[in-house]
């Protein structure tokens, strides 16, 4: 926020420019020093040393310690982590970027849906999440902010096996930076397919 402050970006009210920077958690306290905690000066960091070409796949950033597979024991972990994918309609692009931690399979399109039978988490029920945001061109409004981000909840459904466990604490959000003019509904597709695509490229 101290970032966004001294580059004068926020949203605009009637004293002045307010930065908001929402926060999402994923738990993987287990990999590395669990004492270890991001400070807000490795966010302002972060923010400065943000650019176009970053790396944005792998087991780097919020995807350090993501995994996937816990649905099916241990021995079945697969190293799963941060992960992009863009898609584009005419003038419109709809990116998605996800942090994928999750508690089932990611699903490759090569087989059909594992029977899990009756599975239970081990070591707890609070470890597992995919989070994410989805950033598009198009000018929506607030609610239709929120459809884009429910549209992106269908996305991990195609591309995660089971999804949305009780065991997953999964969550996205979205924004808009307006430059478009776009049907709602016609995002909302495209970010179906940008969550998809992005958690299917950490298989």
């Amino acid at each position: 926020m101290r970032r966004l402050e001294e580059e004068g970006r926020g949203v605009e009210t009637v004293a002045g420019r307010v930065p908001i920077v929402p926060t999402l958690g994923l738990f993987d306290l287990m990999v590395g020093d669990p004492t270890v905690r991001p400070t807000a000066e490795n966010g302002y960091a972060a923010a400065a040393s943000a650019s176009a070409d970053a790396e944005l796949h792998g087991l780097i950033g919020a995807g350090t310690g993501a995994t996937t597979g816990k649905a099916r024991g241990l021995e079945n972990l697969h190293d799963a982590g941060l992960a992009y994918a863009e898609v584009r309609a005419g003038e419109i692009v709809v990116g998605a970027l996800c942090a994928v931690n999750a508690f089932g399979d990611i699903l490759t399109g090569e087989a059909g849906p594992a029977d899990f039978g009756d599975y239970e988490p081990f070591g707890g029920n609070r470890q597992n999440t995919t989070i994410g945001v989805v950033i598009t061109n198009a000018k929506l409004t607030k609610i239709e902010c929120l459809i884009l981000a429910q549209g992106a909840h269908d996305g991990l459904a195609r591309a995660i096996d089971p999804p949305h466990t009780r065991f997953d604490g999964d969550a996205f959000i979205s924004a808009a930076t307006g430059a478009v003019e776009a049907k709602v509904d016609v995002v909302r597709a495209l970010a179906i397919t940008a969550v998809a695509d992005a958690i299917r490229s950490r298989a």
